[in-house]
């Protein structure tokens, strides 16, 4: 979806988002100069999560898959996008459902 990149994954692991040197380096129109606040966007995306979670656990939910959700805050909409995926050839698809693949067992 492009909302971030793998080398931003990068740069956080690296600290270099937290390194003033490295902020005041980039040039004028870099996203990551811009210090956006993106709390309460967050707080929204886990309020999100909770219904979701608890359609799931309730069996209320309806649809196995709900597509590409977008939360328009200015309208107070939800609106989605069945139609969208993942472009061919993401990262992030290979990942999915693999977090108990790092850990060995004991």
């Amino acid at each position: 979806m492009g909302s971030y990149t793998s080398s931003d994954v990068m740069l956080e692991i690296e600290g270099k988002l937290e390194d003033p040197e490295y902020i005041k380096g980039l040039s004028d129109d870099a996203n990551h100069k811009h210090n956006q606040n993106v709390m309460p966007f967050s707080m929204n995306v886990a309020s999100l999560e909770v219904l979701q979670f608890i359609a799931y656990i309730t069996d209320t939910a309806n649809l196995d898959y709900y597509g590409v959700q977008r939360y328009r805050y200015k309208q107070a909409t939800l609106s989605n996008y069945l139609s969208k995926s993942c472009s061919d050839g993401c990262d992030f698809v290979k990942s999915i459902a693999t977090g108990d693949s790092f850990f060995k067992p004991i």
